[in-house]
């Protein structure tokens, strides 16, 4: 399962209980037997992370410096990075998780430009919320395409400036039947981000990385230099 579908299943499946669990006792549990416990903790703390957002960055990064195994340092590290970049950059653009091309559908007697699915990318949205090959998506929240402009575009460009975890309602047509899919959007994968922007000559990803290098840097210098000044006001 890619990042995107255990983000999405993640905020499905942890529940208020879970959440309220102190970061404390979640932290020890980075350092459990059992994988799947460590990796519980981690998807519970980065909810948590969510929730408590003035709380988190700070005890991440003292975490991320006490951490006492490799594991827990690079589980920790990613949790905090993941936090730094929503600080900076937000919520990262949305993803359905289809290959399209463009046709035309009769929706109640009027003809619509639509938005083909060729095929649907395994453990995306689009197939945990059911999209199928050869569906027809005439609306988007409400919205039809312009049949004077490419319908996958349109779809694309509606879909993008949306987030992750944000939900879309999709209109489609199935074997004659129209459907309503409620789905929610997954993080766009960084291989299509850069592909993307392409043409304006940007990594996103890479951007990202840098900015968070230089921030952990910066406050791990910081760090070091604040004991020393310390140290001489005494």
């Amino acid at each position: 399962m890619n990042s995107s579908s255990l983000a999405i299943l993640t905020s499905f499946v942890l529940s208020a209980a879970l959440v309220a669990e102190p970061a404390a006792e979640l932290f020890k549990k980075l350092n459990a037997d059992s994988y799947a416990e460590r990796h519980k903790a981690q998807l519970e703390l980065d909810t948590w992370a969510v929730a408590n957002p003035a709380e988190s960055l700070e005890l991440f990064f003292k975490e991320y410096k006490a951490a006492a195994t490799p594991e827990v340092k690079v589980r920790v590290g990613q949790l905090l990075r993941d936090r730094v970049i929503f600080e900076k950059f937000g919520k990262p653009k949305g993803f359905v998780g289809i290959r399209m091309d463009n046709g035309a559908e009769k929706v109640d007697d009027e003809l619509h430009a639509v938005v083909l699915v060729t095929n649907v990318v395994k453990d995306s949205p689009a197939e945990m919320f059911g999209l199928k090959q050869g569906d027809a998506i005439w609306r988007v929240d409400q919205q039809t395409f312009n049949r004077n402009a490419l319908a996958y575009l349109q779809f694309k460009e509606i879909v993008t400036s949306k987030r992750e975890g944000d939900t879309v309602v999709i209109d489609l047509v199935r074997g004659g039947k129209r459907i309503e899919v409620k789905l929610v959007l997954g993080t766009m994968p960084a291989d299509l981000e850069r592909l993307n922007n392409r043409f304006l000559n940007k990594d996103p990803e890479l951007d990202k990385q840098n900015y968070f290098d230089n921030w952990l840097q910066s406050k791990m210098e910081a760090a070091v230099e604040k004991p020393k000044l310390e140290s001489a006001v005494k």
